[in-house]
């Protein structure tokens, strides 16, 4: 048998007379005919239960066979196309309904209300009864165009013992009777969103389909609702009454959306069709755990707060309805926060005041070695020697480019690397500070202090280096004046490599022989004009260190000679008699 839904077969009419359905009202022998009301009441131990809900669809036509489902929710949008009474031909008559809940029951109904006025005389149940015998109906069902019942009479169904229908029977001759209705159980239906199922109703003796009821079960997405963020200060009349502030209508499986974690977010659900809909939402779909809300009788409107969530964070929010718990809206809000009170703005004012009060701290030392030296009766030689050695000792350009590479971790939200590079820098100055105030220190403490310099300009510059010591272990007991490599070792980085350089590479070599010691620093960087070193340069610095120290030790001579070419610079400094 083939599914006869769309086909539209003509058939002879059973011989009816003329009726008016329940939805108007008519005339039977002159008297007003008063509309039925179909009545569905759930039986509980055989008995009527009068506070049990029950939500019903009665469909009822002209001719058409009557019957009712049973909790099933019916979107409003549903359309219905009756049958049409042309010249005693018919159409079948065609049911069309969008239901949006899981589980529901079909019963036919008998008598058949329909056939109970004429113009002439009133059918009665024995009438019926009749000519249901004498060409009895038969009905199919399909699920998803799938038979899951062939052909079948209606009145060989079993009575529906779960509930029981009936009409109140009102005219102007008798008070009002209640009319006891068979329920033909058809079944208890499950659909999945998007099955349809279809219920076929012929007359025995013909072939064409003379009813068909269609049910689809449609998906119903949580898709519609106002996003709207305000401040704790904000008055909350005027946020309730606050429109929409981004357009959610559209139907989306995911949205994204944003908020800052200084502010409070509401999401607004209107539901202002004649079906309440209960909201159920989960914060944690995974965990099974989901709440409900229930919209306010007085506005239709339901809410779901979200209240200052931590900045970073990303909300994942499911929404569904209760009716229709398979179709989940899902929502990302990914929480932003307030650039004034974010992590990245705190580091940035700690290191900026670190620096801050390391500057500060660095022109108070100053000032007081300034007021030192002014002291000193000294030759003017030596003491610009000293003035140029102390502002030497901490080369303003490392401070900088310092700051620099802090700012330049925290652009790029590298908070790890840019707390370890401050420490890393800190560390170096205290070194600086500690070793400024002494006139020697080990020549072990002066290496270590060089390649913690080494490994901070690493990080911002590409280069390699190697230390070559052939004086063996005892280096902690040679003395050497500290940070006199450090200006040659800064040039060497940042104006022997260049763009150009290839592999750039430093190599420090200690060197002993007998009483004297070699120190040697060679880079692979361009090469420069030794002679025209300009004043305040670092090695002008170095040179009068040197000079200054010769005329102190008179028994130690020491001596820096540099060679400059294309292929690089090699500096050397020699310590007589320093063993």
């Amino acid at each position: 048998m083939k599914l006869h839904l769309l086909t539209i077969a003509w058939i002879t009419a059973p011989v009816f007379v003329r009726s008016q359905s329940p939805g108007n009202t008519g005339t039977a022998r002159g008297f007003p005919i008063t509309p039925v009301n179909i009545t569905v009441q759930k039986l509980v131990k055989d008995r009527t239960c009068d506070s049990c809900a029950i939500d019903r669809i009665y469909e009822t036509s002209l001719y058409a066979t009557n019957y009712v489902i049973i909790n099933a929710k019916e979107e409003p949008s549903t359309q219905k196309a009756p049958g049409n009474n042309n010249a005693g031909r018919f159409m079948p008559f065609l049911s069309d309904h969008h239901i949006i809940n899981e589980t529901f029951t079909i019963d036919f109904l008998y008598p058949a209300i329909n056939y109970q006025y004429s113009d002439s005389f009133l059918y009665s149940p024995a009438m019926q009864e009749d000519m249901h015998k004498s060409n009895p109906l038969q009905f199919s069902v399909y699920l998803n165009t799938r038979m899951i019942q062939d052909w079948k009479e209606i009145r060989t169904l079993e009575q529906d013992t779960i509930y029981k229908t009936g009409y109140f029977l009102q005219t102007p001759l008798r008070n009002p009777r209640f009319i006891n209705l068979n329920n033909y159980h058809v079944g208890d239906f499950t659909l999945n969103v998007n099955d349809s199922l279809v219920i076929l109703v012929r007359f025995s003796n013909m072939e064409e389909v003379y009813q068909s009821i269609f049910i689809k079960r449609v998906p119903v997405s949580l898709s519609s609702f106002d996003f709207i963020q305000f401040s704790s200060d904000d008055d909350l009349q005027e946020i309730l009454n606050r429109p929409a502030v981004q357009d959610h209508s559209k139907n989306r499986a995911e949205e994204q959306l944003t908020m800052k974690s200084s502010e409070i977010a509401l999401l607004r659900f209107n539901d202002s069709s004649s079906i309440k809909k209960e909201i159920e939402y989960s914060f944690d779909e995974g965990s099974g755990i989901w709440k409900k809300i229930i919209p306010d009788p007085h506005s239709n409107y339901s809410y779901i707060l979200i209240n200052k969530p931590a900045a970073g964070q990303t909300i994942s929010l499911s929404l569904r309805y209760s009716l229709q718990r398979e179709s989940i809206h899902r929502i990302s809000i990914q929480v932003q926060q307030n650039f004034l009170t974010s992590i990245w703005f705190k580091l940035m004012v700690t290191v900026l005041s670190a620096l801050i009060l390391f500057a500060g701290w660095y022109m108070l030392k100053k000032q007081q070695h300034a007021r030192q030296i002014r002291k000193l009766t000294l030759s003017k030689e030596e003491t610009e020697s000293k003035l140029q050695l102390l502002s030497g000792q901490l080369n303003p350009h490392f401070l900088f480019n310092s700051l620099n590479s802090v700012q330049n971790l925290i652009n790029k939200k590298d908070t790890e690397n840019a707390n370890l590079y401050i420490s890393e820098v800190s560390s170096f100055l205290r070194t600086i500070m500690d070793t400024g105030k002494k006139e020697y220190i080990s020549l072990q403490e002066e290496l270590k202090t060089e390649q913690t310099y080494m490994q901070l300009e690493q990080k911002r510059k590409d280069f390699t280096y190697e230390l070559i010591n052939n004086c063996g272990d005892n280096l902690s007991q040679v003395e050497f004046p500290p940070l006199l490599l450090q200006p040659i070792i800064e040039n060497s980085i940042h104006h022997g490599f260049t763009r150009n350089t290839t592999d750039p590479h430093l190599k420090i070599s200690i060197d002993c022989n007998n009483k004297q010691l070699n120190v040697s620093i060679h880079d692979n960087g361009q090469g420069f004009n030794i002679h025209a070193i300009r004043k305040g340069h670092g090695l002008t610095i170095v040179q009068k260190r040197i000079l200054l120290m010769n005329e102190k030790l008179k028994d130690i001579a020491i001596s820096m000679n540099i060679e400059s070419s294309k292929e690089g610079t090699l500096t050397t400094f020699q310590f007589q008699n320093w063993l």
